[in-house]
Order: structure tokens, then C-alpha cells, then sequence
């Protein structure tokens, strides 16, 4: 009786073993870069892949919800897997640095997810839950255009040179287009650091700037400041909706920007700009 009753134990500890590996080598699921910030960034630059940092804590609903259904959807893993490095950082574990990476990239509001070039470049950030679909359409946006070849060793161009040949386009012709994202009207003025804005998005891009204002002008018909800001020796450009006179105005446009958007707003005191 006592063997039996020792045999279903075992059994029973190998079948929730057995479930376990399986679960936690999904191969649909993300996986997740396991050493540091540095080493991350040194593995990004070599196999020149851009990388996305996940900051959640604990506590954070949205970020269990994210790790249930969207971190395991065999797209985007897919996507993550092939073309980024993709990296997990527990803003609650101070022991392990943790807080302070969370503090360094100015993180407040779980989860936020931030993309870097594979040269540690700031990208993008996004934060609030995010679906599937979100989550794909925001990485593959810097998926090819960001990534870098891996360093080779430099070749010395031993190729005779080339006379060029004159242009047979003929007088008053337009040259050929090239890439372009095309023309964008400013309307550019300084403005007083003093009212209330809503931080939509922080970006190294000067590109994704331009595209983040459109929208907002397009969607919310508002006015539209850009803070220039400086993270170690990169330029990052702040985008803000305002200025406000009171902070409920503010959160009024937040909620807009919401519904419109689906993202959610930083509140700031345009006193700190």
C-alpha cells in the first residue's frame, strides 16, 4: 500500500515537472536576454540588432496580462526573436539594479516598453498595456530601417578609379526622386516653460518626431511642443500635447488622447522644461 501510494507521488511530481519544462521552453514564447544592461548592449552591437526593453514590476496587472497573451503570441515572439534582442527589467529589485535602470531611463508608469537602435540609440517608448497587434506594429517600425550589420574587419578599396560620366539628363529636367519622407510645414515659435502638458512620447528619431506631431495634430487638433533634452551624449526630443493653464485641462486632453489613441499620456508641470 505504501509503494503504491509512493508511486502515484512520483508520478505525479514527474507529470508536473514534465509540464513545467514544457512550459517554460514554449517556443512561441519571447526569450528573454538573462545577463546585464551592459552585456546586453555589448551582444546588441555585436550581431547589429536592435533591442526593446520591458519595464514591469510585481505589483503591475497590465504586465502579467502582457505576459499571459501577448508574449506568447507566436507573431510577434517570432518577430522578436528573429529581429531584436528583447529584455526584461524588474523595476521592483533594487538588488539587482533593476530600480535603478528603471530610474536612469526615467520610467514611471508599468509596463513601459523602450526600443533602442543596435548602437543604444533611443528609438521609441510606449507605455501601458499593449496587444499583440501594438506590440508587432511597434517593432516592426524599427525592425529593418535600425538594424546594423555586425562589425567586419575594414577592407582597403583597391578598385581603380572611375572618371565619371557626365549627366545626359537633358536642361530643366527634374532629377529622379529619391527616398523621402516627404515635406513638413513648421510653424515654429519658443514658448514660456510654465502651464501643464501631457507627455505622449519620448524619441531619438528626429523622424518619429515629425510622424508623432502629425498624428496628433490630425487626431486631436491641438497644440503640439517639443522639448530637446539630452540623455548622456544623445539628443532625445520630448513630444508634449499643450500647453494647458490648469492640470484638468491636462487630464481632459489625456483622456482624449486615450480614447483616440489608445495610449495613455504623462501629466508634467511644463516648469520642469
Amino acid at each position: 500500500m505504501k509503494y503504491t501510494w509512493l508511486k502515484r507521488q512520483n508520478l505525479f511530481f514527474l507529470l508536473f515537472v514534465s509540464s513545467y519544462c514544457l512550459y517554460a521552453n514554449d517556443p512561441q514564447a519571447i526569450t528573454w536576454f538573462k545577463g546585464s544592461l551592459e552585456q546586453l548592449k555589448i551582444s546588441a552591437k555585436r550581431e547589429g540588432k536592435p533591442y526593446f526593453m520591458v519595464f514591469y514590476t510585481n505589483w503591475c496587472t497590465p504586465c502579467q496580462d502582457m505576459d499571459e497573451s501577448v508574449f506568447i503570441e507566436s507573431g510577434l515572439s517570432q518577430m522578436a526573436n528573429q529581429h531584436f534582442i528583447a529584455y526584461k527589467v524588474n523595476s521592483d529589485e533594487s538588488n539587482r539594479g533593476g530600480e535603478d535602470i528603471a530610474r536612469a531611463y526615467d520610467v514611471l508608469f508599468f509596463p513601459t516598453i523602450i526600443v533602442f537602435s543596435s548602437q543604444g540609440e533611443l528609438l521609441e517608448r510606449r507605455s501601458g498595456f499593449l496587444s499583440a497587434g501594438e506590440m508587432k506594429t511597434l517593432l516592426a517600425s524599427h525592425a529593418v530601417k535600425n538594424t546594423t550589420p555586425p562589425r567586419t574587419p575594414e577592407v582597403v578599396d583597391i578598385t581603380p578609379a572611375i572618371t565619371p560620366v557626365p549627366s545626359t539628363r537633358p536642361p530643366g529636367e527634374a532629377p529622379a526622386k529619391t527616398g523621402s519622407d516627404g515635406l513638413y510645414q513648421f510653424n515654429l515659435s519658443r514658448m514660456p516653460s510654465q502651464g501643464y502638458g501631457l507627455q505622449v512620447g519620448v524619441y531619438a528619431d528626429y523622424r518619429n518626431v515629425l510622424k508623432e506631431v502629425e498624428i496628433i495634430q490630425q487626431q486631436m487638433n491641438q497644440p503640439v511642443l517639443v522639448n530637446i533634452n539630452q540623455l548622456g551624449n544623445r539628443a532625445v526630443f520630448k513630444v508634449l500635447i499643450g500647453p494647458f493653464e490648469s492640470s484638468g485641462d491636462a487630464e481632459e486632453s489625456g483622456k482624449m488622447f486615450k480614447a483616440k489613441t489608445g495610449r495613455d499620456g504623462l501629466l508634467v508641470s511644463l516648469t520642469n522644461y
